[in-house]
């Protein structure tokens, strides 16, 4: 099996539900319920996500599939994870936000802990 392409960003849009995936969703363990916060561009695309607590949803390790396909993704996407807040935010795009809106998300982990996907309701949105 090739590890190289175990990491890749795929984003998606379905049926009011947005799909921000870090890896192969093959191994998910669980879907941890979590409050996120959406960010918006000026065309009403999601352009970032924040979670806060994290850590204390999603364990010590999380960040690591994250980070591993965010450095091999690069540009336009990054992430950064305040440890002493425990929040992170994913940054999708370039653009400025426009709005925010507080949204049911869930963090998707595997079998290690690590988040391999991020899902949130976005009704009457579009990803950007």
């Amino acid at each position: 099996m090739n590890r190289e392409n175990d990491f890749f960003l795929r984003i998606n849009t379905k049926d009011e539900e947005c799909l921000i995936e870090f890896s192969n969703l093959l191994e998910i363990e669980k879907e941890i319920p979590s409050d996120f916060v959406l960010d918006y561009d000026q065309f009403k695309n999601v352009i970032g996500v924040e979670i806060l607590n994290l850590e204390l949803h999603a364990g010590k390790n999380c960040l690591k599939k994250v980070d591993r396909c965010i450095q091999s993704t690069g540009a336009p996407y990054k992430y950064s994870h305040d440890k002493d807040t425990d929040s992170f935010y994913l940054n999708l795009s370039k653009e400025p936000s426009f709005d925010q809106k507080a949204v049911d998300g869930k963090i998707v982990v595997d079998k290690k802990g690590q988040i391999i996907a991020l899902k949130a309701k976005v009704a009457q949105s579009r990803l950007g």
